[in-house]
Parts: structure tokens; sequence; C-alpha cells
């Protein structure tokens, strides 16, 4: 039994044969066919990667500049169809774009525009400063005007 790692993605049962079949920019692939060797690999492979040292670090989840984005306190660096966008927020994201822009994709996942939407609505009534300091107060106006277009009432909160 063989383990195939890509991505995040595993694959259990496949031998380097299949994983080369598969698709030819696989090739050169090793698929492990011990699954309980994984542990001792991974181990082994973050000993290199760190140099040996005794203490490492983790960047926790909400640390994340995806997650800070979407918590509305981060930028990312925006590439709208295949072109350098610079970077933005997640208020300048939902401005600025047109409707054949969304969805978003960021860090594996995919986020339409009425998901983010709902991410930014509670901040007109509990935050509009937050809102402001990244777009403005003409923007802010704006912002208000395409929640409501959306079906998003910012006034509720």
């Amino acid at each position: 039994m063989g383990v195939f790692l890509s991505s995040g993605y595993a694959a259990v049962g496949v031998t380097k044969a299949e994983v080369e079949a598969r698709h030819a920019g696989l090739a050169g692939i090793v698929a492990i066919t011990e699954t309980n060797l994984i542990k001792d690999l991974i181990s082994k492979l973050i000993d290199a990667l760190s140099d040996g040292g005794p203490i490492r670090g983790l960047i926790p989840g909400w640390e994340d500049l995806a997650h800070r984005f979407l918590l509305r306190c981060g930028e990312i660096h925006l590439f709208k169809f295949g072109k350098d966008s610079g970077t933005t927020t997640i208020f300048e994201l939902l401005l600025h774009c047109n409707d054949d822009e969304f969805p978003l994709w960021l860090a594996g996942e995919t986020h339409s525009k009425q998901d983010l939407l709902s991410r930014v609505e509670s901040l007109f009534a509990h935050d509009p400063d937050r809102v402001k300091n990244w777009v403005g107060d003409d923007g802010y106006k704006k912002f208000w005007a395409i929640c409501v277009q959306n079906a998003f009432n910012p006034a509720l909160y």
C-alpha cells in the first residue's frame, strides 16, 4: 500500500508507476509504500528544514495572512485575470471589483462576493472608522450602497 502526497492531497494504494502515469509532470515523485513511515519522514524533513533547531515555531491560524484578510484586518496581493493588481484589503476588493471578477480564490478556498460582503457588513455600525480608514468617506457611502444592492443591510447592526 502506498501513499501519494501532493498539495495536501493523499491517495492510498498507489505505486510510483501509477503516480507517473497520472501525469507526466509527476515523474520523479516517489510513492511511499509504508504508511507508518510518514511520521518519521515528516519528522526528518522538519529536522532538515529547521537546521536541527530544538525549538520550532508555528504561525497560529489567526496570524495567517488569508485569515487576517477575511477578518478585515489584513491585506492580500491580488492577481486579476493573471495580471498583478497590487495589494488590497477586503474592503477595497469589494468596492473596486466588478461582479464578473468573483469568486475570489484565496489560500485554497473560493469566496463569493456574497460571502465576502457578509464578513464586512456588521462593521458599518460597529466600527465605521475601520471601513473609512481603508476606503475613505466616499468609499464608505459607495460600499454601503453595494451592500444594500446585494441584499445586505448594514443598518440592522
